[in-house]
């Protein structure tokens, strides 16, 4: 088996500072080798946490656009300023093209109320000369119908020109005004006075004016690599601190985890947002920076070791112990296991090991002259370490 890199410098470590010293709770044998400490199999616990920077934010955002392309004439309300829905947020002065549109749909309507009074004059006339057979029943039809054509035309008209207008918007000489959908807080005025702004319609986003919150209502997002996600799921327990209330801890869950990831710095990432368990002080404002810690694996009353008593196998791809040789005194065998969940000191035993069983704590302070297996014939034979096991080394869990 080769050796890796860590098993080399390992070995550098150990002749640089004594090969013959005696390590923690060893002893030498007769033939001058070490006898290295052991440690048992235990239950236990395995915990493991993903720890990231988020943000503040609100939890709903309402864009405010508008109806009417034109010049902003006024602005009545600022950032931070609380609102109602139905208040006056700005003022628009509609362009000459929307002038043009109000002026023409009024036109049509004032033409339609007239016609249709003519109509009505008429088909009043033609109605009392067919009482009196003094007209056709077909000039009485024609009346008929005409009147309600004019009726259908007055409707059209009426509605087109309330779709121009705005059904909640006052026009007039002086502008139209934009009115807040919401009660909330305007976290953004995107518009000065002066500013062209372009409608909002099927064809076009238009221009954003304002944006309002309710800033008592936040949560907090966080963007996860694409690797971390997979250990990301809903109702994960999430604890975080603020950056500006260092002095304080809070809890919360992930309720949402967005499936397209964003790319920064040519890395994946994947928003995910966190619900508190508990309203925040009034002091928190949405944009401040948090540190999220989440609590990715969980398992309790399990046969645990630790972590740095693995070695992985390369050649063989498996991952195994040392443990002491029932055969020869002062000599160890390798014991292959099958591991699971880990975390920074500690990980699983699922197979290869029962509870009780003694294990060398630490292998890279073991000879190689003092690991042995057994050959099909019976006889032993040293071997060679592999790389160290665990996530992420050299030899790392798979």
């Amino acid at each position: 088996m080769k050796r890796s890199l860590a098993v080399l410098f390992c070995a550098f470590l150990f002749i640089s500072c004594g090969g013959n010293q005696s390590s923690e709770g060893g002893k030498q044998n007769g033939g001058g080798e070490k006898q290295n400490a052991t440690i048992a199999v235990t239950n236990g616990s395995i915990r493991n946490f993903l720890e990231e920077n988020g943000e503040i934010i609100p939890r709903t955002i309402v864009k405010v656009k508008f109806n009417f392309s034109g010049k902003i004439d006024w602005i009545y309300k600022e950032e931070g300023d609380k609102v109602a829905a139905g208040e006056k947020l700005a003022k628009v002065y509609p362009d000459i093209n929307q002038i043009q549109m109000i002026t023409s749909a009024q036109i049509a309507y004032q033409r339609a109320v007239a016609s249709l009074s003519k109509l009505s004059n008429e088909i009043a006339e033609v109605t009392e000369l067919y009482q009196q057979g003094m007209a056709s029943k077909s000039k009485y039809d024609d009346a008929v119908n005409n009147y309600q054509i004019g009726q259908s035309e007055l409707i059209k008209a009426r509605l087109e020109l309330e779709s121009i207008e705005g059904s909640d918007s006052v026009q007039s000489k002086k502008g139209v005004s934009v009115i807040a959908p919401i009660n909330g807080t305007i976290i953004s005025r995107l518009v000065d006075i002066g500013d062209y702004v372009i409608a909002s319609s099927s064809y076009q986003t238009g221009t954003v004016l304002f944006e309002i919150a309710n800033i008592s209502d936040v949560l907090v997002e966080a963007k996860i690599n694409e690797i971390d996600i997979l250990n990301i799921h809903d109702g994960a327990q999430v604890d975080f601190s603020i950056d500006a209330l260092a002095d304080q801890s809070f809890m919360g869950k992930v309720f949402r985890v967005f499936p397209n990831p964003v790319t920064e710095n040519n890395v994946k990432k994947y928003k995910v947002q966190i619900e508190l368990s508990k309203n925040l002080p009034d002091t928190i404002k949405p944009g401040m920076s948090v540190k999220i810690k989440v609590l990715t694996v969980a398992k309790d009353n399990v046969p645990i070791i630790p972590i740095s008593s693995v070695i992985r196998d390369a050649e063989k791809k498996k991952d195994y112990v040392l443990v002491p040789s029932s055969k020869v005194e002062g000599k160890y065998e390798i014991s292959y296991v099958t591991t699971g969940a880990w975390d920074m000191n500690f990980i699983e035993i699922k197979s290869g090991l029962k509870l009780g069983d003694k294990i060398i704590k630490k292998p890279f302070e073991v000879q190689e002259s003092q690991i042995i297996t057994a050959d099909e014939t019976g006889t032993n034979k040293t071997k060679d370490k592999g790389g160290p096991g665990g996530p992420g080394g050299p030899g790392g869990m798979h």
